[in-house]
């Protein structure tokens, strides 16, 4: 016997069930805690297999009507279910059931996911206990049936009946005013939180172009330091070249002074003997003339 489940939105929920008959509690009592059937869809389909004492165990995946055993799939949503939240981890689980890509979307559905799958656990455990014949499972939409003929477990079985459980369309439109709802606040939160990291890369890069700034003052008072220095050195430098040229030009100088006097002082020297020698004659020839003068007589 199956229960087919009114369209949330563009989905519809179809519970099948071969060789028994799957509790109508279970939906009841989603209904009664205010989980979207959609979201229960989800769970059943990435979480929860309802077989006796193995319900909400780990994930199963279904592939060529074969249902088999996703450990790695378990793995990664229990990491991500009771641990910080690794978006490596969760994205997949998301975009695998054909939800949006958008980050934002993802971060919201996955919040709602958490708080509702935290309330299917609050459920009775009795609404998931089933003969060993029967098993129930959660299709996106009608045309995504699994094949009548087969069942979860991939064994042949009965023709599914349909039967559809009535929901109030007062409770669809006050499910889509609280998902509308929760969807504004956390656009308005990511906004928020835009905003301030908008502002707090604002602030840290006034604090870099200042400290840019501060640096490049300093490093132009430490250069106009070293270019002062440098002249000053060069000044020094150039001064003592001159004292040195002038010292040398003044012992150069003195040196030729000296030599000057020097060699005055040798031709005054040759010139006195030179007149002594002329006197000495011209005395001799003085006292010849007078002796001659003298004998004359």
């Amino acid at each position: 016997m199956s229960f087919s489940l009114p369209a949330v939105g563009t989905l519809d929920c179809v519970i099948v069930t071969e060789g028994g008959v799957a509790s109508p509690g279970l939906i009841d009592a989603c209904v009664a805690k205010s989980v979207p059937l959609v979201t229960l869809e989800w769970l059943t389909q990435t979480l929860i297999r309802g077989t006796r004492q193995n319900y909400l165990s780990w994930p199963y995946r279904r592939r060529g009507g074969q249902t088999y055993r996703d450990m790695n799939l378990k793995q990664r949503f229990d990491a991500a279910k009771n641990k910080t939240i690794d978006w490596n981890d969760v994205v997949p689980l998301l975009t695998n059931e054909g939800y949006s890509r958008d980050v934002q979307q993802l971060k919201d559905k996955w919040n709602k996911l958490k708080s509702d799958y935290n309330a299917i656990l609050e459920i009775p455990h009795t609404y998931f206990w089933f003969n060993s014949a029967t098993s129930f499972h959660f299709k996106i939409s009608s045309a995504d049936a699994p094949p009548q003929s087969a069942n979860i477990n991939g064994h042949s079985g009965k023709t599914a009946s349909i039967t559809t459980v009535a929901t109030s369309q007062a409770e669809l439109e006050e499910e889509q005013r609280k998902r509308l709802a929760a969807e504004e606040n956390a656009r308005r939160q990511e906004e928020e939180a835009q905003a301030r990291r908008e502002e707090e890369q604002l602030q840290q890069r006034l604090a870099e172009e200042a400290e840019a700034k501060s640096k490049a003052e300093e490093a132009a008072v430490v250069r106009q330091r070293e270019e002062a220095a440098a002249r000053a050195r060069n000044e020094e430098q150039e001064r003592r070249r001159v004292a040195e040229a002038e010292e040398k030009a003044r012992a150069e100088e003195l040196r030729l002074e000296k030599e000057a006097e020097k060699e005055r002082l040798k031709r005054q020297k040759s010139e006195d003997a030179k007149r002594k020698k002329e006197e000495e004659r011209q005395r001799k020839e003085q006292e010849r003339l007078e002796r001659e003068r003298f004998e004359a007589k």
